[in-house]
């Protein structure tokens, strides 16, 4: 592990990093934590904002891999367009449509791109793996 690559990093880049890590920490606390309460539901706007953070510095980030611009601006367009339609769903009283957008959120916006940051040339492989 080499931390150097990320402290020496943008501050943006830093600050994404911070925001994903967060909400892939919470979104996990909230799968697994009762739903329907005053908890979640507050914790759940905390995530909501986290993903927006994560969605809208990911638009900004100063690093580009070759090849990986289409795919970040596609989870960039999901967490644009899957939030409001969790949030729309919930407020409508349709419970599975919310799960699946915030699974799928989760899964898609935060699980998937977390393993497309672990490959060769990108920053989180050179300070988990080397490089």
């Amino acid at each position: 592990m080499n931390l150097t690559h990320l402290f020496t990093s943008p501050i943006l880049t830093r600050v994404h990093i911070l925001l994903a890590v967060c909400a892939m920490a919470l979104g996990l606390f909230q799968f697994l934590s009762k739903k329907g309460t005053g908890q979640h539901k507050n914790l759940g706007w905390v995530w909501v904002c986290l993903m927006a953070g994560v969605g809208i510095s990911a638009v900004f980030l100063p690093e580009r891999v070759q090849g990986t611009l289409p795919l970040t601006l596609l989870l960039t367009l999901w967490i644009a367009i899957g939030l409001p339609m969790a949030i729309i769903a919930i407020k409508r009283g349709n419970i599975l449509l919310h799960r699946a957008f915030m699974m799928g959120l989760y899964i898609g916006g935060l699980a998937i791109a977390a393993a497309f940051t672990l490959t060769p040339g990108r920053l989180l492989y050179k300070v988990l793996i080397g490089g």
